[in-house]
């Protein structure tokens, strides 16, 4: 990679940089309303107030992520949760239309260093004209497996009231084999009163047992009193975590739900 040339940030004219930012998942690539049009509108428009998700800012190619991430939290209160991770793409234009976005980098929301935070836009080959789209992410929470199960009976037996006894059941199944091996396994935990069902699938990936990832997704019909209460659980966090049975320390799954539909 060529070295970055030193700016003279006094000296040189900087360009304008238009930055979206939405919460949760970054904006469609194809959505024309939140990506609008990139290159020369963006300059002959300049007296136009920005949209309500998109940020102004005038810079130079050696401006870090860091500082771009530092500007869209002063202007957005959810950027500055201290539980925020802000994800970095780049989107252009291609000749024929179509836009292209690719991921750069992180940014965490707390001064906690990320690897990310000294990259430049002229490192991550952004040109005038370019954009870039933040998605604002809440970061994952682990929590052992029994507080996990034990704060979803207690929150769906509160939502419930009174309809009936609930019954929870948990199971792990391998959903993929390499050389006759277990490399992923899913979690499913059923919670039932008779009327109702509601279905975790939590998904281990990964082969490293020191770097142990997981992914959830909830399923569920006419939950919607349950899932007003559902970040009581995925905010939870564990003190001091059991041990599982064979006394290899807690087991743990990530406590960050997102809600689909079957």
């Amino acid at each position: 990679m060529p070295e970055e040339r030193m700016i003279d940030r006094e000296k040189h004219c900087p360009f304008l940089l238009r930055v979206f930012f939405s919460r949760g998942a970054h904006n469609r690539q194809g959505d024309r309303r939140s990506l609008r049009h990139i290159g020369a509108d963006a300059f002959e428009a300049l007296d136009d107030k920005p949209i309500a998700n998109e940020l102004h800012i005038y810079t130079w190619p050696d401006a870090t992520l860091r500082e771009i991430a530092d500007l869209v939290q002063d202007s957005n209160s959810d950027a500055q949760k201290p539980n925020m991770r802000l994800s970095i793409c780049v989107v252009s234009e291609t000749r024929d239309g179509r836009v292209l976005m690719r991921k750069v980098g992180y940014v965490n929301s707390s001064r906690r260093r990320c690897v990310d935070d000294t990259k430049t836009l002229a490192s991550v080959r952004f040109h005038p004209g370019d954009m870039v789209d933040i998605a604002m992410v809440e970061k994952m929470v682990l929590v052992s497996t029994d507080t996990f199960l034990a704060k979803v009976l207690e929150l769906y037996a509160e939502a419930q009231g009174s309809k009936g006894s609930v019954a929870v059941s948990c199971k792990s199944v391998p959903v993929a084999k390499v050389n006759g091996k277990a490399q992923q396994k899913i979690l499913k935990l059923t919670v039932e009163d008779g009327e109702h069902v509601l279905l975790f699938r939590v998904c281990k990936y990964g082969n490293n047992k020191h770097k142990k990832k997981y992914s959830a997704v909830v399923t569920a019909v006419n939950h919607a009193s349950f899932h007003a209460s559902l970040s009581q659980i995925v905010k939870t966090k564990v003190d001091a975590p059991t041990k599982d049975a064979v006394g290899k320390g807690p087991k743990r799954v990530v406590a960050k739900v997102k809600k689909t539909t079957e």
